[in-house]
């Protein structure tokens, strides 16, 4: 959010090196707060770490803003001279407010709605900003049509009755997972209660909040319906399966909740004999397939969307396996990693390519179907 100096000082934000006489703007976000200088330039050591609670020199020091305005705004426009030299245009309000996405008001309240990935991937996208789930299997052509499209393509199942071919389905699209409507918790809030900036609160904050599009109550209520990651704790699994209960994730995390909403509709096939608990009670889904398993707060997480695992950063560290333990050197060798990428193709998951590679657990770990 591109907030202006007055309204930052206003926040109680902490104050950077540079002094709040020398800012005009400040980035806010999660991770990071990026101060923009009185030229429109990011001065060295411009970021502070929300994480480390420190001021450091982060990716854009000494950069321009340049053309940033395009997604930190609302009516942005390139070819107006702005009054700062480090910045290109000018706009009709700082932030992203809803205009940014459903296009300019006064038509009606006829406003657009894209249910595809492509306004996020307008700024969510390159190599600083980028999630990577264009890369990944969540990502258009969807794998699955017709009856399938509650989880494969869940927008085109509410939105175009799943009339949709492999190549025109939005497919997992970011709005599945994430409500945009209702992206942040409780702590943004009190983060600034009472006018002052909590700097421990902050580090603490989710990187965003999780949610999922029940496309078939949507399609009954008539309008967007998302469940509930929090309260809605049993799952059950569709009729292929070959099962007759629910799993019970009490107390497990949203994001295993949000995993298990489509894959244990099947039975967890694909993830035959690992259970949410990885044998050793900890790992979860988005530890590996995110490489979160080390993260505080997750900030390299969101460039991993594609959910592949592509190094052992999810192995390692105090959490799991160790930098010494077995599975770290064998499991991401050349050989472990190649087997590994062929096993997940042919529908495998690592619980019995680890055993292929001859790494054991310590306990086996099993599916529970309360």
């Amino acid at each position: 959010m591109l907030t202006p100096k007055d309204k930052a000082m206003a926040m109680d934000l902490p104050e950077p090196p540079i002094g709040w006489d020398n800012v005009s703007f400040v980035v806010v976000t999660k991770f990071q707060l990026a101060y923009i200088n009185t030229t429109g330039y990011f001065p060295v050591k411009e970021e502070y770490n929300t994480e480390t609670q420190e001021f450091i020199e982060g990716d854009h020091s000494g950069e321009a803003y340049g053309t940033c305005g395009r997604c930190h705004t609302v009516g942005y426009n390139n070819s107006s001279v702005n009054s700062l030299p480090g910045i290109i245009g000018n706009w009709s309000e700082p932030g992203i407010g809803c205009e940014r996405c459903h296009g300019a008001a006064g038509n009606g309240h006829q406003v657009v709605v894209n249910y595809s990935a492509d306004s996020c991937r307008e700024c969510h996208s390159g190599g600083k900003h980028g999630t990577g789930w264009e890369l990944g299997a969540h990502a258009p052509p969807s794998a699955e049509i017709g009856s399938c499209t509650t989880c494969h393509s869940p927008f085109d199942k509410y939105a175009n009755n799943g009339t949709i071919t492999e190549e025109n389905a939005t497919n997992v699209a970011c709005g599945v997972c994430h409500n945009i409507h209702d992206m942040t918790d409780s702590k943004y809030a009190a983060t600034f209660t009472g006018g002052i900036f909590d700097a421990t609160t902050w580090s603490e904050v989710a990187d965003s909040k999780l949610a999922f599009f029940n496309a078939t109550a949507s399609v009954e209520a008539g309008t967007d319906v998302f469940d509930n990651l929090t309260t809605d704790r049993l799952i059950y699994p569709g009729s292929s399966s070959g099962l007759t209960g629910p799993i019970n994730l009490t107390g497990k995390t949203d994001s295993e909740v949000l995993c298990s909403k489509c894959h244990y509709n099947h039975g967890l096939a694909h993830m035959y004999n690992v259970s949410f608990s990885h044998a050793n009670g900890e790992a979860t889904c988005i530890d590996c397939h995110m490489e979160g398993a080390n993260a505080k707060v997750g900030k390299g997480m969101m460039k991993n969307h594609d959910n592949e695992i592509d190094s052992g950063k999810s192995c390692g560290g105090a959490k799991c396996h160790g930098t010494s333990n077995k599975l770290s050197s064998i499991h991401w060798s050349a050989t472990g990693q190649s087997q590994c990428r062929k096993d997940m193709m042919n529908g495998e998951h690592p619980y019995t390519m680890t055993k292929k590679l001859g790494v054991s657990h310590s306990t086996k770990p099993q599916v529970s179907v309360n």
